[in-house]
């Protein structure tokens, strides 16, 4: 009788056993495989700014046209990282030929093309970034590019004190055609003009047997000869009659 009460007992607490459930027994959790998802970290603050430059100037249709990108962080926040984006939209009546970007960051960034804009993604920016960009223009006129940055979008939560400086344009001249270039100004010599100067004196000419310093006797020909010597012959019957009557 005693024996068969022994066994409902010794099968009660085998179950127990079993079943982990009982007094000073705990249970052990299983680990999990999913990679844990990174949580927002506190707010950073970056003063992004972009700026734009194109070259050459003039454009021409059909030639390589280089847009440059500088994008900066000027603080006060840099690490953790301070993620950025920079986008240019280009404009209609260009055709795009190749675009890198480059930062001297640990990560280097990365670029895609969304439809016409080039976005390029600085996964750090330390202190500044460079997106280089080149088109080729396919009309004349005046072509105006844009570009902007951002950070807001990133997977840190970002706020810029100074949002004036995330936009930059280039406005520039597309010819129809090679540039001609103009004349370089050359040096014109000045002359001096001429100094004033006497007019030459005419040299006294002398009658061939004339002593010298006397004046020269023109040449009055035949008829002149004999006219002077009447006179002369006059002049002296004149003073010949004179020196009697005295």
């Amino acid at each position: 009788m005693a024996r068969s009460r022994r066994v409902p007992v010794l099968f009660a607490l085998g179950a127990i056993a079993l079943s982990g459930t009982g007094r000073g027994q705990t249970s052990t959790p299983t680990p999990s495989l999913k990679t844990p998802t990174p949580t927002t970290t506190a707010n950073r603050v970056a003063d992004l700014g972009i700026s734009m430059t194109a070259a050459p100037l003039p454009s021409v249709i059909g030639q390589d046209l280089t847009y440059t990108l500088a994008v900066t962080n000027g603080g006060p926040s840099s690490v953790p990282p301070v993620v950025a984006y920079a986008t240019d939209s280009l404009p209609a009546g260009v055709t795009l030929v190749s675009y890198t970007a480059s930062s001297p960051g640990p990560m280097p960034p990365s670029c895609t093309l969304n439809g016409s804009s080039v976005v390029c993604t600085f996964h750090w920016l330390q202190p500044a970034g460079q997106v280089v960009i080149v088109v080729r223009p396919t009309m004349a006129g005046l072509l105006t590019n844009t570009a902007s940055v951002d950070g807001s979008n990133g997977p840190f939560l970002l706020t810029d004190p100074n949002p004036s400086n995330n936009t930059a344009s280039a406005t520039i001249e597309v010819l129809a055609g090679t540039p001609t270039p103009g004349p370089s100004p050359t040096a014109t010599p000045t002359i001096p003009p001429p100094s004033p100067t006497a007019p030459p004196t005419p040299a006294p000419t002398s009658t061939p047997g004339a002593p010298p310093g006397s004046a020269a006797i023109p040449d009055l020909g035949s008829i002149g000869r004999l006219i002077l010597l009447t006179l002369l012959g006059i002049g002296g019957l004149w003073l010949l009659r004179e020196s009697h009557s005295r």
